[in-house]
């Protein structure tokens, strides 16, 4: 995007300005990112790797504040459902909050964003037929959309407070699975009956 601080390109009406061309240039290299992450398969981006990658690219940033609650975290704040998703895999549930907070915004109101996470979906003990479980390494691709949002926001040093909550985990079958009919609470205290395993988007994003 250097390449383009000089460059006025045309438009039908007026000049599209080098600030415009650096801003689409952000949002590119966002989009770009959330690709990447949904092309990668699912035993290279599981919950840990994820979460490790996130906290990577975005620690050390102005404005950034990075935190992870692992399944210890998570069992300690009640978060019964996210956990419940991903007790049936062998890398456990978690949930990464970024917050950003740029200098000169405060005084606004943060947005929230809440991101699904799923790095693999089987449908749990409801399992998918394979047509169905193909490509469900892209199960991610909510929480993916949000990571190349967070990117194109800081590289744009846009002026809008924002948290970012990604809810990783990887429905999994397993002699440990949740099961239909099995009863979990969730962070806010409610009760949640599972009818269906492959319904687990709304409830990691529930305690998200």
């Amino acid at each position: 995007h250097r390449k383009f601080k000089s460059l006025r390109l045309l438009k039908n009406k007026g000049q599209i300005t080098p600030r415009e061309v650096n801003e689409a240039a952000q949002i590119a290299a966002g989009v770009n990112l959330a690709r990447h992450l949904v092309n990668l398969p699912a035993n290279v981006l599981e919950p840990d790797s994820y979460s490790e990658a996130i906290r990577k690219l975005f620690e050390k940033r102005p404005g950034v504040k990075i935190d992870v609650w692992n399944k210890s975290r998570l069992t300690k704040e009640k978060c019964g459902l996210i956990l419940a998703v991903g007790q049936g895999a062998p890398h456990g549930p978690c949930i990464v909050h970024l917050k950003y907070r740029p200098k000169g915004s405060s005084g606004k109101k943060p947005v929230a964003f809440v991101g699904k996470g799923i790095t693999f979906d089987t449908g749990g003990v409801d399992i998918k037929p394979s047509s169905g479980m193909r490509l469900m390494k892209k199960d991610m691709g909510g929480s993916a959309a949000l990571v190349g949002l967070a990117y194109s926001m800081l590289e744009s040093q846009l002026k809008v407070p924002a948290d970012f909550y990604f809810c990783l985990a990887e429905n999994s079958v397993d002699a440990g699975s949740f099961r239909p009919g099995d009863v979990y609470v969730s962070r806010n205290g409610l009760t949640v009956e599972i009818d269906n395993t492959d319904a687990e988007g709304r409830l990691v994003m529930a305690d998200g």
